[in-house]
């Protein structure tokens, strides 16, 4: 063959394998080794592996060595020739270089194949184990095994709670959803060795979760520690905080004008009325009225907390309270539904968050003391 020729043959092998290319598919094409040893020593080609070699010209990238030893595995077929119904599947640590999750040392590369396999070669490292179709996917050109398979095979292949915990962690943290049901399923057979009930994967990715800080739990804490979703969330209370304003108002004033017999110190009074401007923009948070029965945003002073929460036992007048404070029942029944479907919105992102942020911020009961409990 001519120079031109040959070289035009190769880089049609490699352009689909990025840049890459095997003897045996160079030998399909009348190219013998002595043509390839030639553009070798002249730069033209990298040896990359035993029979696989990388056009000059090409970049290095980080998964080149994998992805050499996967070529190695099946010289004479094409890399997407074998990607459709693929014979030799990345998986475990490999497959965690590929989905770029946790920190194992990769090598030797874990190939999954249907057959039984043996290599004399340090950088490989053969497993017959049965794989799925829904347990496999394409990444990067490569047939791996899925995010939740190659977790599973980590703590199958490792057996280290910790490595297997910062390999979830990378895993949620990234932007794709990790299938906790097939993960579960797939931790059931390892459950037993880890203390847990026979087959209670579930339970196991509990631990697991819990270990890499990824529980409901750790997701509410990190959304609301990110600087963008809390001021999200502030500026919404604040807006809201409006509404909620004008619902608590009349409460103040209907129990400043039933009590007037009452002796209340006029420094508690005017106490009262100053800090009914500001409530828009106090702080949010959650505060208890005791012998009220009733949860609000804390956007009353801590002041005015502890001074009416005084005025009302010392007069013991709960339950006349409790008959004042009935009419505006329904209207702070109304704005906290809003309130707590805004907060939910917020987190719409991660469900978890969502329920453990709506757990820690639950809005008003309002429920008489006297009222059944279910």
């Amino acid at each position: 063959m001519k120079t031109a020729d040959i070289d035009l043959a190769l880089g049609e092998i490699s352009a689909g394998q990025w840049g890459m290319l095997t003897a045996t598919q160079a030998r399909a094409r009348g190219i013998n080794r002595s043509n390839l040893a030639h553009r070798e020593g002249d730069g033209r080609l990298e040896r990359l592996a035993h029979g696989v070699y990388r056009q000059g010209g090409s970049p290095s990238r980080p998964l080149d060595d994998l992805r050499a030893a996967w070529l190695s595995t099946n010289p004479a077929k094409l890399a997407h020739e074998r990607t459709a119904d693929p014979d030799v599947i990345v998986g475990s640590a490999a497959g965690a270089l590929v989905h770029r999750i946790g920190g194992i040392d990769p090598l030797p590369y874990r190939l999954i194949t249907r057959d039984r396999r043996q290599t004399q070669r340090q950088e490989i490292a053969y497993s017959q184990r049965p794989v799925g179709r829904e347990d496999v996917t394409v990444r990067d050109g490569l047939p791996v095994t899925t995010v939740e398979r190659t977790i599973a095979d980590l703590l199958r292949d490792y057996g280290d709670i910790s490595l297997v915990a910062d390999a979830i962690r990378d895993a949620t943290r990234m932007d794709r959803e990790l299938d906790e049901g097939r993960l579960a399923h797939l931790l059931a057979p390892l459950a037993q060795r880890y203390g847990h009930p026979e087959g209670r994967g579930d339970t196991l990715l509990d631990q697991l979760l819990s270990v890499a800080e990824r529980d409901a739990a750790s997701r509410a804490l990190e959304a609301l520690q990110n600087p963008v979703l809390a001021a999200s969330i502030t500026q919404m209370l604040v807006n809201q905080q409006a509404a909620m304003h004008d619902a608590l108002k009349p409460i103040m004033e209907t129990m400043i004008k039933s009590m007037p017999t009452m002796t209340i110190p006029p420094a508690l009074i005017e106490a009262m009325k100053n800090t009914m401007p500001v409530l828009p923009i106090l702080p949010p948070g959650i505060m208890n009225l005791p012998s009220l029965n009733l949860t609000m945003p804390s956007v009353l002073s801590a002041q005015l907390q502890a001074s009416a929460t005084q005025v009302i036992r010392a007069a013991g007048v709960d339950d006349a309270i409790q008959r004042i404070l009935e009419p505006t029942r329904q209207m702070i029944a109304a704005a906290n539904p809003a309130w707590l479907k805004a907060v939910q919105a917020e987190a719409q992102k991660d469900a978890a968050a969502a329920q453990a942020i709506t757990e820690m911020a639950i809005p008003a009961k309002l429920e008489a003391e006297d009222e059944p409990q279910e």
